[in-house]
């Protein structure tokens, strides 16, 4: 997601970054991200340098709900949202009443999922963090070292048919497709080892865990 302030457009620097295959450093002493190709080194000369805006490097978004529990109309906006990670996975429940008791949709998940929340909904968020949707924020494809998301077909990927296949050796690879972003219908799913086909229409919802598409 993108802002403008005092006349600047900013942008989430580490997933921009991420998606071309560059690696984001920070460096304290000039208090600077770093922006480099892949075992390159540079010298004090070529290292290429980029400015931050606040804390941390790429965290600005103006619109950003962490976790604890929300009222959907009164404490966080209707629509739709990138739900991301503080660690390594994190976990999400939308419900109908407070306490939970008719979950209308839930996932614990590994980087980023996506989801759309309606007024009246009660939101919870458990070691992760909610900012607005926008189709142009850059959410990787699934890869050894991004092996789980979740995509809107005809946003993020195409409508077609893919071949995907398992990342791991120890765990199988898992793929849901949702007829749309709160999951109220499940279209396909599998565990699977080795690989797979997944046939996708557009406005679908499509979860991948441990996998990537393969030609």
């Amino acid at each position: 997601m993108t802002f403008i302030y005092n006349g600047t457009t900013y942008a989430p620097l580490r997933a921009l970054a991420e998606a071309y295959g560059l690696e984001v450093g920070y460096d304290a002493a000039r208090n600077m991200a770093t922006v480099s190709e892949p075992g390159k080194v540079y010298d004090n000369y070529d290292t290429p340098y980029a400015p931050v805006y606040q804390e941390p490097v790429y965290d600005t978004y103006t619109e950003k709900y962490t976790s604890g529990q929300y009222k959907v109309g009164q404490d966080i906006p209707a629509g739709k949202y990138i739900v991301l990670t503080d660690e390594s996975d994190g976990y999400f429940m939308v419900s109908s009443d407070a306490n939970g008791d008719d979950i209308l949709f839930n996932d614990f998940f590994e980087n980023h999922s996506i989801i759309q929340i309606k007024q009246g909904d009660y939101l919870d968020l458990d070691d992760c963090y909610v900012i607005p949707y926008s189709d142009d924020y850059p959410l990787p494809l699934p890869s050894k070292d991004y092996d789980s998301g979740t995509y809107i077909v005809g946003v993020h990927i195409p409508a077609g048919e893919y071949k995907v296949s398992a990342i791991r050796t120890d765990r199988s690879g898992y793929y849901s497709i949702y007829n749309n972003l709160r999951r109220d219908d499940l279209i396909a799913n599998d565990y699977f080892d080795g690989t797979s086909y997944v046939k996708l229409t557009d406005g679908d919802c499509l979860i991948m865990e441990r996998c990537e598409f393969i030609d």
